[in-house]
């Protein structure tokens, strides 16, 4: 899941961009600098410190932002299209209206970034990658056909939320709430190959409240095969796989 990367650097700049801010940054720190409206399209930043900084309306379009520090920082309305985050905290950032449409996510922290009106669901975790967003608010969102590889949503809110068609390998979802929430063609399972105890895996749903939830269609898939030759998972499959009995949920 998470690690923030812990980065020891001499402080090194090169070319500035708008607002006297460098391109290319390593173990800078901007904390708590108001950068409202700056342009930051492209910047290569590792280690930076931007936590509590006011990036409100920033451009960060393409950006390449390795282990930065944005706790708590205030970027709603940016652009965050097109980047690419490694390592990225952004535990309690405010980000109602920031787009983060084609951006790719690896290890980031979101949580607490989730639990705003107006926040982009989709474009934070479609290519989310190991990504913490436990707790998470997901508030029927509609994430269909996302790929959310190996985050933790474990006690998130995700009544009603549609993953169809989603791929959702090693996802855990234990103690979540996903009353309603539809599965249908995602991608749940995966089978292990070699020596292991557990041969085929799923999403975990570990005291999950699964009320209602659909899982019809819903697919173990096979990795070693190229490409990916998925079938339908059957009931007791999956409720081995997921370590739960899915009362209530709607299976095949």
């Amino acid at each position: 899941m998470f690690h923030l990367f812990t980065i020891v650097f001499s402080l090194t700049m090169t070319v500035a961009v708008s607002g006297g801010l460098p391109e290319n940054c390593t173990g800078c720190s901007f904390a708590g600098r108001d950068l409202q409206g700056a342009d930051l399209a492209n910047v290569e930043y590792m280690g930076v410190d931007l936590a509590r900084a006011n990036l409100r309306n920033a451009n960060l379009q393409g950006a390449r932002l390795t282990g930065v520090d944005l706790q708590n920082a205030d970027l709603r309305g940016a652009n965050v299209r097109g980047a690419k985050l490694v390592g990225v905290d952004l535990h309690d950032a405010q980000l109602a209206g920031a787009s983060f449409d084609g951006s790719t996510l690896t290890g980031a922290n979101l949580r607490g970034a989730i639990d705003q009106s107006g926040v982009d669901v989709r474009g934070l975790l479609n290519r989310c990658v190991g990504c913490d967003a436990r707790g998470a608010h997901l508030g029927g969102a509609d994430l269909s056909g996302v790929k959310i590889v190996g985050a933790d949503l474990r006690e998130s809110d995700a009544q009603r939320v549609r993953f169809d068609g989603a791929d959702l390998q090693g996802v855990d979802f234990a103690s979540a709430d996903l009353r309603g929430a539809s599965f249908r063609n995602a991608r749940i399972c995966s089978r292990s190959h070699g020596y292991s105890e557990r041969p085929v895996s799923c999403v975990d749903l570990r005291g999950a409240n699964v009320a209602g939830a659909d899982f019809r269609g819903a697919l173990l898939c096979d990795s070693e095969d190229a490409p990916d030759r998925c079938t339908p998972v059957d009931a007791a499959t999956l409720r081995s796989g997921s370590r739960s009995n899915l009362d209530g949920a709607v299976l095949q």
